[in-house]
């Protein structure tokens, strides 16, 4: 459970937007682990890019999820404009830990997901450990490395 028990205010999300929202995020989603100014102030960051022709599901998506908010990006070069959906308060990385403890990610990324809850619940905590949340940055960073898959 997450200190100060942030699972209750997730009851209302319906299981099929929440299956819906966890399989999106276990293909698009990025969770971070970052500086926040100095080398011992973190934040989590929870950042899914799509292009911009993807903006109605995500403004919908955005909305009943309720974090976070949206930002256009103009295509640069030879890319097309993006919308970026970003989550870094506190209290929205909660929210979105009572989420995906609810509805979990069906990929590899849910080893990105468990690190970065971690994150989350020691920076809820009172006496955040920045050398703890240093090695979960680090251990984030590591478990990204592509790894081939191994012969069935």
């Amino acid at each position: 459970r997450v200190p100060g028990d942030i699972h209750e205010p997730i009851a209302e999300l319906p299981a099929d937007l929440g299956h819906f929202f966890a399989g999106l995020c276990a293909g698009e989603a990025c969770f971070a682990i970052s500086w926040a100014g100095s080398r011992d102030r973190f934040r989590c960051d929870f950042v899914i890019r799509m292009r911009e022709d993807e903006e109605p599901m995500l403004r919908e998506l955005h909305k009943r999820i309720g974090v976070g908010s949206l930002r256009r990006h103009r295509a640069r070069g030879r890319t097309r404009p993006i919308i970026q959906w970003r989550a870094t308060s506190l209290a929205d990385c909660r929210r979105l830990v009572a989420i995906f403890d609810r509805f979990p990610l069906r990929s590899k990324k849910q080893r990105d997901y468990e690190i970065w809850r971690e994150a989350v619940l020691e920076l809820s905590r009172p006496q955040r450990d920045a050398e703890r949340l240093a090695q979960l940055k680090e251990q984030l960073h590591a478990v990204r490395r592509y790894r081939p898959p191994m012969a069935a």
